[in-house]
């Protein structure tokens, strides 16, 4: 005589099921996340590196010549970032932003800083999917000592943007911290990116000698 299931049976076979299938998902779903985090975050770092090859290309831009070219990081927008052509003098020009000899080929037409979409907006980038800048940092080593210059998520000289700044023929990266009260030179920068609701980050950083890293850390 042939006996089939019980109903206690077949609920737990079923209940058994449905705690595998749903492990299953949840795994592969912080799997794609997971991808879609470390795509997303070089394709951050692969646009500063476009940056860079402009900058040091002095591509012209709307009729002027010579410019660097830079990568803008705001916490007025944290859903993109912005790529400019560094061709006017709308804010201060920090001391450490090489400005060329007056009046010769190399004199430069910049400010090593963002001053607008009007002026100088190249391309903006848009982040999608949910994913944000996290927070960005800028950090300086004097005697070979890591000192942070100040973050965007910090209460303490917290920063509102975040300038790198490409030109030839300086070799040096030029990257500025900007606050509401000062700007600051840095060597190093770090930008996190983050996935959606938090749970998980990338980081993109770029030193002074013009390297760029994704990392799953900042320094």
């Amino acid at each position: 005589m042939q006996r089939g299931f019980t109903l206690i049976e077949m609920v737990t076979v079923l209940a058994i099921i449905t705690v595998i299938t749903g492990i299953t998902l949840v795994n592969q779903s912080t799997f794609n996340r997971s991808i879609i985090l470390t795509d997303t975050s070089y394709t951050v770092a692969l646009s500063i590196r476009e940056t860079q090859s402009l900058g040091l290309s002095s591509k012209g831009f709307q009729g002027v010549s010579n410019a660097g070219y830079g990568i803008d990081f705001s916490v007025g927008d944290l859903t993109s970032y912005r790529q400019f052509a560094d061709a006017s003098k709308g804010l201060p020009t920090p001391g450490w932003c090489p400005t060329g000899v007056p009046n010769t080929v190399e004199a430069k037409p910049g400010n090593c800083l963002y001053d607008g979409p009007v002026r100088e907006l190249v391309r903006k980038f848009d982040f999608n999917q949910g994913f944000t800048i996290g927070n960005f940092c800028a950090y300086t080593h004097p005697n070979g000592v890591l000192t942070k210059v100040g973050c965007s998520d910090s209460s303490n000289n917290a920063l509102t943007a975040l300038d790198i700044v490409f030109e030839r023929p300086n070799v040096q990266t030029v990257i500025t911290a900007v606050s509401e009260s000062s700007y600051q030179s840095a060597d190093t920068a770090c930008i996190q990116i983050s996935a959606p609701g938090g749970k998980a980050s990338r980081y993109v950083e770029i030193n002074q000698l013009g390297e760029v890293f994704v990392t799953q850390t900042c320094t």
